[in-house]
């Protein structure tokens, strides 16, 4: 029984860690996507979500190219230096996406909550990809 247990957790803990991986892709593409089509609302303010859903969306495709990256050398080293630069970067991505989304949330703007979303799903994201080291 307790084995039963233990694989419920295992599986539990995969899910969530999935979902998170997979929701900075998404809420990138979602996001643009309406930025594109939807007519922008004037103000000063919404230029911070934007710049923050820019940061979060460079940090899904540092994450996307590294592990692009991974694949046409093999594997990296375990601490690899660049490995953990790439994890660094990632993370302060993330976090000033975070903080200018967090600095835009004021004025509504369609990028406003979808910025700091990316964001924190991101810094999610690379926390579980630096634990998995």
């Amino acid at each position: 029984m307790l084995e039963v247990i233990k694989t419920l957790i295992n599986v539990a803990i995969g899910a969530v860690a999935l979902g998170v991986i997979t929701a900075g892709p998404i809420l990138m593409a979602w996001g643009w996507l309406d930025w594109a089509i939807k007519p922008a609302v004037p103000g000063r303010l919404k230029f911070l979500s934007l710049i923050g859903f820019a940061f979060g969306s460079a940090s899904v495709l540092l994450a996307v190219g590294s592990l692009t990256y991974s694949h046409s050398i093999g594997e990296f080293a375990y601490y690899d230096p660049l490995l953990m630069k790439i994890y660094r970067t990632g993370f302060l991505l993330s976090l000033s996406g975070l903080i200018l989304g967090l600095s835009g949330v004021w004025r509504k703007h369609l990028l406003r909550w979808r910025a700091i979303g990316l964001s924190v799903s991101t810094m999610l994201m690379w926390f579980a990809f630096a634990m998995g080291e």
